[in-house]
């Protein structure tokens, strides 16, 4: 019988660089925009997300500026100018049994410069279509959640740069900190318990680990790729990217595979979650070694 249980494949360990990864267009000089009078010139710009419904980025968008606005933090949908900050976003959204859809939302902010500030992640379970409908109280109370996140990176830097544990420093990155992103499309609930585990086996192999993004740190990206059924029977492979925050250059991967019975990793992780992680940390391990010679 297969356990379903994904081994650990260390072997194919990438390490040439790659190019960097496209940046946002300058924003444009554009008249009656507030933000084009603040005195500092700073600023937030909040972009409708991209995949919600037609008008519900663009209401989600606004609902958040004002939260913004609430906390003494200037912030607009249009264009800024050459101080502004500016937060993007993603959506994708998975039906759940009984009626229900989990959204998660990935938010990213980029300083005038192009350079990232910082990712932020949500995730919420609601009724089937709720989020295809854009429903009002849904947006509000996902503008709610997340104006205090956006706050904490633009009004207290000390917050994005302090580890969560202390630990031992990764020899050839200097203060640098590991940050594990979610998984969009992962099956089951992976998106969310598999970077989970991978971040409780990192500390409890004395990495440091962080919530939010520095300039220093380095990414790691994970991607879960489920093949079709051949019987009873599939393949499950996972590639884990290392990815440095400052230049967003790569340096380099690691991937598992197995065959597991098909369908067993539709629901629940759990345990194979943890499995996977205490794996995947040993192979990061090999890799950090070999990118710091670089």
């Amino acid at each position: 019988m297969v356990r379903p249980v994904l081994a650990a494949l260390a072997a194919g360990i990438l390490l040439a660089a790659c190019g960097q990864l496209p940046r946002p267009f300058q924003p444009e000089d554009k008249s009656g925009n507030a933000l084009l009078n603040l005195r500092d010139g700073a600023g937030i710009v909040v972009q409708p997300i991209a995949g919600a419904p037609t008008a519900g980025g663009q209401i989600l968008a606004e609902a958040l500026v004002a939260r913004l606005r609430d906390r003494d933090i200037p912030a607009g949908t249009e264009n800024g100018n050459l101080g502004s900050r500016h937060l993007m976003g993603r959506a994708a959204v998975r039906p759940l049994p009984g009626g229900r859809e989990e959204i998660l939302l990935y938010w990213e902010m980029r300083e005038p410069d192009g350079g990232r500030t910082g990712i932020l992640t949500q995730r919420r379970e609601q009724a089937a279509g709720a989020w295809a409908a854009g429903a009002p109280a849904l947006l509000e109370t996902l503008a709610e959640a997340l104006a205090p996140e956006v706050a904490a990176l633009v009004q207290d830097p000390a917050l994005a740069s302090s580890p969560r544990v202390k630990a031992a420093a990764i020899p050839g990155f200097p203060g640098a900190r590991l940050v594990v992103l979610q998984i969009p499309g992962a099956p089951g609930d992976a998106a969310h318990s598999l970077p989970s585990a991978l971040e409780a086996a990192l500390q409890a192999a004395k990495l440091p680990v962080a919530d939010r993004i520095g300039d220093n740190d380095l990414l790691i990206l994970g991607d879960v790729a489920v093949g079709p059924k051949d019987g009873d029977l599939q393949t499950v492979a996972i590639r884990w990217s290392l990815v440095s925050a400052r230049d967003d250059r790569e340096l380099g991967e690691i991937a598992q595979q197995n065959v597991v019975p098909a369908g067993s990793l539709d629901g629940p992780w759990g345990p194979v979650a943890d499995e996977v992680a205490r794996a995947a940390a040993s192979g990061l391990l090999d890799l950090l070694g070999q990118a710091g010679k670089l």
